[in-house]
């Protein structure tokens, strides 16, 4: 899921046994643009430092709940390694916090996340990793610092930096909000880190090689903005740019663009239950309801995990899209899976928009967003606690 870096400042920091305070701001490296740490805000406990929360620890982003889960104790984060609120996060502590929680470095390695393209909270990997001599000297900067940075495009400056999107799976930053009102009437727009050919961290610039004109013209971002599979392939298209789930093998499980997913705080059962009946109260039906499990178990095959596939469908919908090609019966109907995934439980399908666009039908576009709209809508009910 993208979330806007403005958006999860406040959110509430729910440790294992209990809030530790919110969410102040987040650091990130200059290289990969990816968040290392959050930075808690702890009202009066811990007030002589600054609280840091790794990716490593955070389990799930909750909107309905404006919450952040931390898979650690009070007492874990009381005993971590200290730094000063006055001091810059050097080298030196970063070992001392990583070998504190036993995670492995995000720099030990050529990738995002050290051995990985993509954050691993699997235990057993970690140790299979094998550290890389490829390792990398990570600056630390400051969300709050850099907000407020003039983007500078190939022929002029353009706007300023508004805001962060981050991708709460990989923990990278995928797009600065630029906000170009002061150049030009009211609008912003996004540009990727991929895109920025360097940073003045002196003169507080960005620089882009960009002609304005391309960004001018490039779709606009508002904060009610979908950053859809769709949107965000536009503004791909737009600029002639690789799209970074193409380069980024693994980083979202090669298909968060076409995957919508949510946690919850409930049981995978407790979950089926609210989405059967936020089914029906959207007037949806259920088709049918596959456990996983227990199919693979009379098959003489184990899972670990509870897993529950349930088909619904809109019929009248389903009739008009399939009137016009009965080949998408291939991708009918949709399916929401609910299954245990690091300690909670999520909720999962594939987009119907990007389903639908592998047809090559244009005219079921509209029907394919109000499918989509209606499943986001029934999966976030059966969510909510």
């Amino acid at each position: 899921m993208l979330c806007r870096a403005q958006t999860l400042k406040g959110y509430t920091l729910d440790s294992l046994d209990g809030a530790i305070g919110k969410v102040k701001e987040f650091y990130f490296d200059d290289q990969y643009w990816t968040i290392r740490y959050l930075v808690a805000d702890t009202g009066n406990w811990l007030k002589e430092r600054q609280v840091l929360i790794s990716p490593y620890a955070m389990v799930a982003v909750n909107e309905e709940k404006q919450t952040i889960e931390i898979n650690l104790t009070r007492k874990q984060i009381e005993d971590s390694p200290p730094l000063d609120s006055d001091k810059p996060v050097s080298r030196q502590f970063e070992d001392a916090y990583y070998g504190f929680y036993g995670w492995p470095m995000y720099w030990g390695g050529p990738n995002m996340w050290g051995a990985y393209p993509f954050i691993v909270y699997d235990p057993e990997k970690w140790r299979e990793a094998v550290r890389s001599e490829k390792t990398w000297d990570p600056f630390l900067r400051s969300s709050h610092d850099v907000t407020g940075y003039h983007i500078q495009a190939a022929d002029g400056g353009i706007g300023h930096v508004d805001d962060f999107i981050i991708d709460d799976e990989t923990w990278a930053i995928r797009y600065l909000v630029i906000d170009t009102r002061n150049w030009w009437p009211g609008k912003k727009v996004l540009i990727s880190p991929k895109w920025i050919e360097r940073v003045s961290w002196i003169e507080s610039k960005v620089f882009v090689n960009l002609p304005s004109e391309a960004i001018k013209q490039s779709p606009e971002y508002t904060d009610e903005t979908l950053l859809t599979g769709d949107y965000e392939t536009s503004l791909h298209i737009h600029y002639n740019r690789r799209a970074y789930w193409v380069d980024d093998p693994g980083g979202k499980e090669q298909a968060t663009t076409m995957l919508i997913k949510l946690s919850t705080g409930k049981t995978v059962s407790e979950a089926a239950a609210a989405l059967q009946a936020a089914v029906l109260a959207n007037n949806f039906g259920v088709m049918q309801v596959h456990n996983l499990k227990e199919t693979m178990a009379k098959k003489g095959v184990e899972l670990a995990r509870e897993c529950l596939i349930i088909e619904v469908c809109q019929p009248h919908q389903a009739k008009t899209v399939l009137d016009q090609n009965i080949g998408i019966s291939t991708a009918l109907p949709c399916r929401i899976s609910i299954y245990e995934e690091g300690g909670k439980t999520i909720l999962a399908t594939l987009k119907p928009t990007t389903l639908l666009a592998m047809f090559n039908a244009p005219q079921l576009a509209e029907v394919a967003q109000e499918v989509e709209d209606t499943i986001v809508k029934i999966m976030k009910e059966a969510a909510a606690v």
